[in-house]
């Protein structure tokens, strides 16, 4: 109880200076877009996340009114999940601890408010509550909801499953048709989770996203999805040139079910499935990865209670191997706890705010310009001030029209240079008469061709940057930020 409550007592601090950021923002946009539930859920499809988050956002802001319902969900279902992981998982205090203070359990999964959250609520709850609904409608009800989280969390929906048809297809050989009954339309719940899901995410239109470290599906990419480590280690927090061994840990973890056939076979199947998910789809990043650790927490939960570990002399081999896994598993969250203060606590003691959109947000309502257009590159990085200006349209410069959010597209313009962004300043004060304000990502001190939002691109010339300066006029630096949502401000006309 004593480490729940310090963990609210440090949530709520890091809560109270959080600045939402583009991807909080972008869901909240999508939530609240379209005039009924059934227009939001077609302008939701092909995003890439499932719609169970939208419909609890757009039901909290129909309740409220309040933006602030963004904040307080995902603070919500974080908290939840702690509780009943702290209150209720049979682990020692060190790996309650090292899983509460980790900075995905902080961060990622309630201080940030998306989805994960609840995915890891889900799984924990599964994993309480395993004795009582494995053999009932409620274990199908709760894979179909588990499903319809994001991305990852379906597919841990299908290791639950398959674990509880190894269960059932182990058991003895008396009369068991009303249990298999039961698991059959359980599932028939998980897979119409499924179906839903894929409905809802498929096909992308992010295509720029997707497909921005695409591999053809080959005998031989399906041997280097599972050596793989940038696709899926690389945000753990062991630095890059000993990523090896994160991959070592993760995959070492699994042994703690060394004495349990069907736990070991699950895991492994959750892990192999994720990492050619991210090697052939997505690159995976702390918030993705930390689910599988969610997930190994949750099927150790399960054997704890179910039991069926093999009775093995102290020194088999499967038996040594129980308790090194353990330890590697401890080693991965207790380094998410040194993430968490290396990173986001040591920044928001130096008073490093999470993003600028506020800020810039703020710095235009002081400035009388509210009204003004706004123009932000990339446009991604712009999501968030949308958020902080009541939802305000922004003109995105890929698409040549206004919107509250970018999709991550190929089919925009890919490549821009200051002299575009000028251009498209100019024609939005022909057409409304007001300052345009310009919010650049990038420095434009430096010449270059960057690449600012997947596969696009800004140019920036020594000619071109003595035009738009003698153009604009320079209104504020709003640097540094802990993300890349950070801006240089100016003023179309000069």
């Amino acid at each position: 109880m004593a480490l729940l409550g310090g963990w609210v007592l440090l949530v709520a601090w890091l809560a109270s200076m959080h600045v939402v950021w583009r991807d909080e923002a972008r869901a909240f946009a999508f939530a609240t877009g379209g005039d009924t539930v059934a227009e939001m859920l077609r302008g939701l499809r092909g995003e890439g996340h499932p719609s169970v988050w939208y419909l609890i956002l757009r039901a909290g802001y129909a309740l409220t009114g309040s933006r602030e319902v963004l904040s307080g969900a995902g603070l919500l279902f974080g908290f939840l999940a702690a509780a009943l992981f702290a209150l209720r998982a049979p682990f020692r205090i060190g790996v309650v601890f090292c899983t509460l203070f980790s900075a995905f359990f902080v961060m990622d999964y309630t201080v940030i408010a998306r989805n994960y959250g609840i995915a890891a609520l889900l799984i924990f709850a599964i994993a309480a509550l395993w004795t009582r609904i494995k053999d009932s409608l409620w274990f199908g009800f709760l894979l179909f909801v588990l499903c319809n989280i994001n991305m990852p969390a379906l597919i841990f929906a299908g290791a639950l499953f398959g674990y509880r048809a190894l269960e059932v297809l182990g058991a003895g050989s008396t009369d068991r048709r009303d249990e298999w009954a039961r698991l059959g339309a359980n599932a028939v719940l998980a897979a119409g989770g499924a179906l839903v899901s894929f409905l809802t995410v498929y096909p992308p239109f992010n295509d720029a996203a997707v497909g921005l470290d695409k591999r053809p599906f080959t005998a031989w990419n399906l041997v280097r999805a599972v050596f793989h480590q940038k696709t899926f280690v690389r945000d753990l927090g062991i630095p890059p040139p000993a990523q090896t061994i994160s991959l070592v840990l993760i995959t070492g973890s699994l042994s703690i079910f060394a004495r349990h056939k069907r736990a070991f076979a699950t895991a492994l199947f959750a892990l192999l499935a994720l990492k050619f998910f991210f090697f052939f789809i997505y690159m995976a990043y702390l918030r993705h990865v930390a689910l599988l650790l969610v997930f190994l927490l949750a099927l150790a939960w399960i054997v704890a209670q179910d039991g069926g570990e093999e009775n093995l002399p102290h020194h088999h081999w499967r038996a040594r191997a129980v308790p090194v896994g353990k330890w590697m598993l401890v080693i991965l969250l207790a380094v998410q706890v040194v993430t968490l203060v290396r990173k986001p606590l040591v920044q928001a003691f130096r008073g490093v705010p999470y993003s600028r959109a506020a800020d810039l947000a703020a710095l235009l309502e002081r400035r009388g310009l509210d009204a003004s257009p706004l123009i932000v590159d990339p446009d991604m990085v712009g999501e968030a001030i949308v958020y902080y200006r009541g939802g305000r349209p922004m003109w995105l410069l890929r698409q040549s029209r206004f919107g509250t959010w970018a999709p991550f597209s190929k089919g925009g313009r890919d490549r821009l240079s200051l002299d575009d962004i000028l251009a498209d300043a100019a024609l939005l004060n022909q057409r409304t008469a007001q300052p345009v304000v310009i919010a650049l990502q990038k420095p434009i001190g430096e010449d270059g061709d960057y690449q600012v939002m997947f596969q696009n691109h800004t140019v920036i010339t020594p000619a071109g940057r003595q035009r738009f300066h003698a153009a604009t006029r320079p209104l504020a630096s709003l640097r540094p930020a802990q993300t890349d949502e950070e801006y240089d401000v100016f003023v179309y006309p000069r």
